[in-house]
């Protein structure tokens, strides 16, 4: 399957070398420390250097959930069973694949009101409070939405903690303006802007520092946005977001005719680095607990940007794969990477980085 890479300006961090805490510059300081020190007592005048270090960012992390054909974990994997491809070109093994583990998560979780999922929304206020309670950590941060008539937030970007996040559910649920269009209220009709409403999600998760993920509690019917799903995938991919679903398994009757495809939900979720997730229970607990186990479970793969001009600006293909294992279904959220500012490379005193020089990368550009 294939996935983008966006690539934007380029990042830069300046700091003074002195303040750095790498064993060979903090050696250099203290060899700096010496010398003034020496000179001072000596009585010379000079004021020694200062240095600034500029470092660029080149290092691209790939979140990637990989589970069996049926979307179940599988055992860890070994490592160097990991290889990638950039824009169909040669496979080449990562640098470094470790789990996400305890990585700081940025969630939205966003309740469709408008369908078939009410009974597991109404109870879901209590289940994410034992969510934040046994499942987050306090570097994790959650926003709560409601969809209906209107697309209400209650909460950006909180703090875990288990009552505030329940009460945010139950704050959401219980807007006035959720199910109705106008003051005073009138019907707001059958459409559904499911679509659009993930846009805004997305948009406003631009400012959030920890790996971002969205959960539907939602069937995943739109029939009044403008926007496509494919349209949705781009726009998740660029903005590095994983979407996952949630609901009990009913799908709309244009889903399950025959000259329907797929189910617009399930393509959205396992083309931007999640699955959708379903239970038959109005128990939320285990796959709410499931989801977040996932998340964690996670694995990061790393390798350096290609150099030179191998990886131009636009969208690029990523592709995962496992070694000896052919039926490992692979999904991976979208990722941004930096490309040189040709200012900072044309500078006398720019050191070239030979890291990623000889990652390949193929002439087979994403449609996307």
């Amino acid at each position: 399957m294939r996935w983008m890479v966006r690539p934007l300006s380029i990042a830069k961090i300046v700091m003074c070398a002195c303040g750095w805490s790498s064993v060979l510059l903090a050696g250099a300081c203290h060899a700096q420390e010496a010398q003034a020190a020496g000179a001072q007592a000596a009585g010379a005048q000079a004021t020694a250097p200062v240095f600034t270090l500029k470092v660029y960012t080149n290092l691209v992390q790939i979140p990637t959930l990989v589970l069996d054909h049926e979307r179940q974990p599988l055992p860890r994997i070994d490592y160097r069973r990991f290889q990638l491809s950039l824009d169909g070109g040669k496979l080449f093994a990562p640098t470094n694949v470790r789990m996400e583990g305890d990585d700081p998560l940025d969630i939205a979780i966003l309740l469709d009101v408008t369908g078939s999922q009410k009974h597991l929304i109404s109870g879901f206020a209590e289940a994410a409070g034992q969510l934040a309670a046994n499942s987050l950590h306090p570097q994790d941060h959650v926003s709560i939405y409601a969809l209906g008539c209107n697309l209400v937030r209650s909460a950006k970007g909180m703090p875990v903690a288990s009552e505030p996040v329940r009460a945010a559910v139950e704050n959401a649920l219980e807007t006035p303006t959720l199910n109705k269009s106008s003051d005073p209220p009138t019907p707001c009709g059958k459409n559904v802007y499911l679509w659009g409403a993930v846009t805004q999600l997305i948009k406003e998760m631009n400012d959030a520092t920890g790996r971002r993920v969205i959960l539907l509690v939602s069937a995943g019917v739109d029939n009044g946005t403008a926007i496509t799903w494919q349209d949705l995938h781009q726009f998740a991919a660029a903005n590095g977001v994983a979407i996952f679903g949630l609901n009990d398994g009913w799908s709309p009757p244009a889903v399950l005719g025959r000259h329907a495809p797929e189910n617009p939900l399930t393509a959205l979720c396992e083309s931007t680095g999640g699955i959708v997730l379903e239970t038959w229970r109005n128990d939320l607990n285990k796959p709410l607990q499931r989801w977040i186990g996932l998340l964690r479970g996670r694995y990061v793969v790393e390798f350096p940007r290609p150099q030179g001009l191998g990886l131009a600006t636009g969208a690029h293909d990523i592709e995962v794969s496992i070694k000896r294992d052919g039926l490992a279904f692979t999904t991976l959220a979208g990722v941004s990477v930096t490309l040189p500012d040709p200012k900072i490379t044309s500078d006398p005193n720019y050191v070239p980085s030979q890291q990623g020089s000889d990652i390949p990368v193929g002439n087979r550009r994403s449609q996307h």
